[in-house]
């Protein structure tokens, strides 16, 4: 990833700030858009779920012997599933962007219901 692309983070934050500042009146969404986008996400959250809860569960790689190489490599398993910057970690950041922005699509379309009736 170069300097210059947005991180999940900064995407994630990004939502955050449309869901509470409603930019974009101009878009439409139908009752109907927003139901299937927002089960959409929640699939794909779902599926996501599952493979974080698969590989959080990877914790016992067996006996590897008293082979130094053996055991280090186990050790970098670990970290890579469950440590800082893990697997683990990064699908629950990824969860998160998926929370926030089924948030957003929802506010959107509360705010243009909301226009519609005010209107």
């Amino acid at each position: 990833m170069t300097s210059n692309e947005p991180s999940i983070g900064d995407l994630t934050n990004g939502l955050k700030q449309l869901t509470q500042t409603g930019a974009g009146k101009d878009t439409k969404l139908s009752s109907t858009a927003q139901q299937n986008y927002t089960k959409l996400i929640g699939d794909y959250r779902t599926a996501l779920n599952e493979q974080r809860n698969k590989a959080a569960q990877l914790t016992n790689y067996g006996s590897v012997g008293g082979w130094g190489s053996a055991q280090d490599t186990v050790w970098q398993l670990q970290g890579a599933v469950t440590g800082p910057n893990g697997i683990v970690e990064t699908l629950d950041t990824y969860l998160a962007y998926l929370d926030e922005f089924e948030k957003t699509v929802n506010a959107a379309f509360n705010r243009m219901q909301a226009d519609d009736k005010g209107s």
